[in-house]
């Protein structure tokens, strides 16, 4: 499971020079991608700090030089005026591009970013194996990877643009400097070297508070959410769960404080030595520029004011430098993780066989588990279901019904054995066209905010289709909906719309089924669909599935036998084996677990009955 993690590789000197390279590579990845966005925001914003870089070595080091010389010893008046034209010429290609950037790209363009990465994030994170959402620390390592990635990635080249105008003049006024006085670099760059070091160990901190810091504000979002969404409102006040989650946010809180100590000490001594380098020096080169100018007058007045702003851009750009590699630091280790996810390659790998309808499923063999070391969930199945019959996978919680339906949908693959689709193996086919041919609802349904109407055809406009108002009459919704002015584009949600309207848990479910049956497709499964459902809504359920069957395939998984034992095949799982398979009559003949759980249903219902009466 670890592979859905990026790595932290540490070692051998190979192993970092590997690692340099995949920085590298991720950060000129996450760069390239933001080209892809937006070219006009990649070029700009390169362009303006360079600029602004170019401007300050003509204007405030030479142009400088120029008339305090030209003051005191006297200087061609037209080379001034030339430098002065210059000068003003870069001012207002600055002044330019400033305002196109400010105006229209930094208006503009971060829409375009925005809605790059979220589509290729989303697309991305709705292919990756559903494994990965079974390793816990894949929660925490995707949102690091994924979260703001769009004003990450944007922050990053504004930062490369930052760099990049800083080297420029670096290069522009060190090489003034090293003409006039090599030595005097000798004052500057000592110190940054020594800052340079000390600012990638202050990043390395900083990153793994946060990441430890990342964990506890997952655990917090989840709190504040169990207190404020509505789902959770009637459980909260009816029992003491808030005062549980009131203690256990306190104890964040603790834990929070307790990591941020933790990194404090070690954070603040680098701090103050990063900034105990840089204090000195600047008196030694005033007093040593003073000397050169006063006692050696190996420089002019001109001379001395030009090489002193020519230090302080070199000294300050260096010193730039250094905060760059601090938050360049911080941008590699974010592209690498970025880079990691929308890289990781599936283990559940896509066929390339077409797929049409699927009307013969057999399971061979069959074992599963979800990770290396831990248990079977399904051990040794072997099952064949055909076109127009529907199999009832019936057993107690754990034992392996759910897991079953996920391997049909290739949401994992198995560890042994192999299921075949219409004689062949399901590996071979596209993974697409096998979910095409699916009609599912999951145990776990979801109820959309949007319209209703919306969340049956998954898209925003009905056409009136008589399919779709026949299941809205048989779940009797349509008597529900006659009630709002909307009706069936009546908005669901109340947290999100004014007018929204709200349903109840077994309405959501009648939903989510008339969603599924909408789809096109030749086997529907349904897992625990009858769940939130009353017992008349239950025998309407039967009457669609009914409808559905003929010449399709269909599975369906509950625990109310009522349900399944219409089921033309009912197959019995415990501890992960099909222990009895048969018809409802079948199996009633054998004092198995099928009769056992049947009788006591009856025993229940019957038990209810005579307390209504």
């Amino acid at each position: 499971m670890k592979e859905c993690i990026p790595n932290k590789e540490r070692g051998s000197v190979k192993s970092q020079v590997h690692n340099m390279k995949e920085k590298i590579n991720a950060i000129r990845y996450l760069s390239k991608q933001l080209r892809y966005a937006s070219i006009k925001f990649w070029v700009t914003t390169l362009i303006k700090d360079l600029l602004k870089n170019i401007e300050y070595f003509f204007v405030d080091v030479l142009l400088i030089k120029v008339i305090v010389d030209a003051l005191i010893v006297g200087t061609n008046m037209q080379e001034i005026v030339q430098w002065v034209i210059l000068a003003v010429c870069i001012r207002l290609i600055r002044i330019i591009v400033d305002s196109y950037y400010n105006n229209i790209i930094n208006t503009l363009e971060p829409i375009k970013i925005e809605e790059y990465f979220i589509g290729i994030v989303m697309d991305k994170s709705n292919s990756v194996d559903m494994k990965c959402y079974d390793e816990m620390e894949y929660y925490n390592n995707y949102v690091m990877a994924v979260q703001d990635i769009d004003k990450k990635a944007m922050k990053m080249v504004n930062d490369m643009g930052t760099l990049l105008g800083t080297m420029v003049l670096i290069a522009l006024t060190g090489t003034f400097v090293l003409v006039k006085d090599p030595i005097l670099l000798f004052f500057v760059i000592a110190p940054v070297i020594g800052d340079a070091v000390l600012r990638v160990k202050i990043s390395n901190k900083e990153y793994a508070k946060e990441e430890k810091i990342s964990k506890i504000r997952r655990k917090q979002d989840y709190i504040n959410k169990v207190n404020n969404e509505s789902r959770y409102a009637e459980e909260v006040r009816l029992s003491s769960i808030a005062r549980f989650f009131d203690k256990l946010f306190s104890e964040n809180i603790e834990e929070a404080k307790k990591v941020t100590n933790f990194f404090f000490g070690g954070l603040l001594r680098l701090y103050l030595f990063s900034d105990s380098l840089y204090e000195p020096k600047n008196l030694l080169i005033i007093l040593y520029l003073a000397y050169k100018a006063i006692i050696v007058r190996d420089i002019s007045a001109g001379d001395f004011i030009a090489i002193q702003t020519a230090l302080a851009g070199f000294s300050s750009n260096l010193g730039k430098i250094t905060q760059r590699t601090t938050v360049f630091n911080e941008h590699i280790l974010y592209s690498v993780r970025f880079k990691s996810f929308m890289e990781y390659k599936n283990s559940v790998v896509d066929g390339t066989q077409s797929l049409g309808a699927i009307y013969r499923i057999e399971f061979k063999n069959v074992s599963f588990r979800y990770g290396e070391n831990l248990p079977y969930i399904l051990d040794g199945i072997n099952l064949e279901i055909k076109a127009g019959e529907q199999l009832a996978l019936i057993g107690q919680n754990g034992q392996g019904k759910s897991t079953l339906i996920k391997l049909l949908m290739r949401f994992y693959d198995v560890s042994e054995g192999e299921i075949l689709v219409n004689g062949n193996p399901i590996k071979q086919y596209k993974i697409d066209d096998l979910r095409h041919e699916v009609l599912f609802l999951s145990q776990q349904f979801h109820c959309f905010k949007i319209s209703i109407i919306s969340n049956i055809l998954l898209r925003k406009r009905w056409d009136g289709d008589k399919k779709i108002r026949d299941y809205l009459y048989l779940f009797h919704l349509d008597e529900i909906l006659e009630k709002f002015p909307n009706r069936e584009y009546s908005v669901f949600g109340k947290d999100l719309y004014e007018d929204a309207i709200e349903l109840s848990r077994g309405q959501q479910q009648k939903v989510a089924i008339c969603r599924a049956l909408n789809k096109e497709g030749s086997f529907l499964i349904m897992d625990e669909p009858s769940a939130a459902l009353d017992p008349n809504a239950e025998t309407e359920l039967l009457n669609a599935m009914k409808g559905y069957v003929g010449k399709n395939i269909s599975i369906i998984i509950s625990h109310n036998l009522s349900l399944t034992k219409h089921a033309t095949k009912i197959a019995v799982l415990d501890k992960g084996k099909i222990e009895e398979i048969g018809s409802h009559n079948e199996l009633l003949q054998k004092d198995g677990i099928y009769k056992c759980m049947y009788l006591s249903q009856m025993k229940t219902a019957l038990g209810k009955a005579e307390q209504v009466f």
